[in-house]
């Protein structure tokens, strides 16, 4: 993808999940230098992430998360949105991420999470 005309329109996809029994909306677009992922219970962004890849010395690499907007107190969504990189760059996504998660406390929670990530990987949104 180019920084041009080219590189428009830009690539979506969206798809609907289940987390914790409850239904959540997928979206996801596909950048010139990021990939955008909504994963909502609520119609809102929520909590709002940023990952980026580092490398570690000899030990191949790592992700960054910062917490741009929401709570910053529970670990879970920093937790989701390192899982979410982790499964992009296996995918061979080689890009950051803006993750928006706005999830009910319900599905807030590490089988939460579990379910969240194995339906994006079953979907492969990458």
């Amino acid at each position: 993808m180019g920084d041009g005309p080219e590189s428009f329109p830009v690539r979506s996809r969206s798809l609907k999940i289940s987390i914790q029994s409850e239904p959540a909306d997928v979206f996801v677009s596909r950048y010139t230098d990021r990939v955008l992922v909504v994963i909502s219970q609520l119609a809102s962004f929520g909590t709002v992430l940023s990952t980026q890849r580092e490398q570690v010395l000899g030990r191949g690499s790592t992700f960054k998360v910062d917490t741009l907007l929401g709570d910053r107190a529970n670990p879970m969504p920093e937790l989701c949105a390192r899982q979410l990189a982790q499964s992009a760059a296996d995918a061979g996504c080689d890009l950051p991420l803006l993750i928006c998660l706005g999830l009910r406390p319900s599905a807030a929670t590490l089988a939460g999470m579990r379910e969240l990530l194995d339906a994006v990987a079953q979907h492969n949104i990458w």
